[in-house]
């Protein structure tokens, strides 16, 4: 019990502070939103990866990844073909199935929970998940498919590729320049983690009940981690990368796919908002009992 409210509590009361907040000072969120978007959370991607330099485990590590999210994307497709969903719905699916809070909640609950070699690892999963997330995601969500891509407007899509190759070359960052990054990236942590809370506060839980909602927040929270187990197991993760590597896949559906629809004004913005709230809600258990199990 100890570790769970070590690791897990302190990230949730953080963004109970974001929801209260929210409610009773009308804390501009979307300000917070633009600079963790812009500038910390870019930072934290270049910190977290630039900790250790990349090797055979956390190749390992992206390359399971890579396989999970793959999985995910091509299961979600074919249960919307199976179940026939419509067009908003098979949208919600295939994004929530892999656009998870891997930054924003599975990071700090790493570090807290099992320390910096698991977290260089969660990191590694973190970092695929953004390249997923600001490529396909935002194509997805933003439903524009002319001109410049989305994706190469963001600076995330940058950092991530940037993170990556000072970790496999082993680049040691200039001392004052990798403090600054550090605080910078250690900064996007609070700052994430009051978003959410304020996000949260500017949900309308009317579509919570749905049994789309209940069926997706499910699927996320408990096959999507029997997948990963499953992969994990394939990639022979084990030890603290396996701990990382969990921890991420059990994380709720990221936040970003609200900000993201209310960005680029997709009428499916309510429906990822339920889901967005009932898995972070749920989450505080189910993260918590995994933390316990492995």
């Amino acid at each position: 019990m100890p570790d769970i409210l070590l690791s897990v509590f302190p990230i949730f009361l953080v963004a109970g502070v974001g929801y209260l907040l929210k409610r009773r000072f009308n804390v501009d969120s979307l300000s917070l939103t633009d600079l963790s978007i812009y500038l910390l959370n870019p930072c934290l991607t270049i910190y977290a990866l630039s900790m250790r330099k990349f090797d055979s485990a956390m190749l390992s590590t992206a390359l399971a990844s890579i396989a999970l999210f793959a999985v995910l994307i091509l299961l979600a497709e074919i249960l919307a073909r199976v179940f026939k969903l419509d067009k908003g719905k098979h949208l919600v699916l295939d994004t929530g199935s892999f656009m998870m809070n891997t930054g924003y909640i599975g990071l700090p609950i790493v570090l807290l929970a099992f320390g910096t070699e698991a977290f260089a690892h969660a990191a590694v999963f973190s970092t695929i998940n953004v390249i997923f997330m600001f490529s396909y995601g935002v194509s997805r969500i933003s439903g524009k498919t002319e001109g410049v891509p989305e994706f190469l407007k963001l600076p995330l899509f940058y950092s991530a590729i940037l993170a990556i190759a000072i970790s496999v070359l082993g680049i040691s960052l200039p001392g004052p320049l990798s403090f600054s990054i550090e605080w910078l990236g250690k900064g996007d942590i609070l700052a994430s983690l009051l978003i959410i809370g304020c996000r949260l506060a500017m949900i309308d839980a009317r579509q919570v009940w749905e049994p789309f909602v209940l069926s997706l927040s499910a699927f996320k929270l408990f096959l999507v981690p029997l997948i990963a187990l499953a992969i994990a197991v394939i990639f022979g993760i084990s030890g603290d990368a396996f701990k990382g590597f969990m921890v991420q896949a059990a994380t709720p559906v990221a936040i970003n796919t609200v900000v993201l629809a209310t960005k680029y004004k997709n009428p499916q913005v309510d429906l990822y908002s339920s889901v967005v709230l009932v898995t972070t809600v749920l989450s505080i258990l189910t993260l918590s009992l995994l933390v316990v199990a492995i």
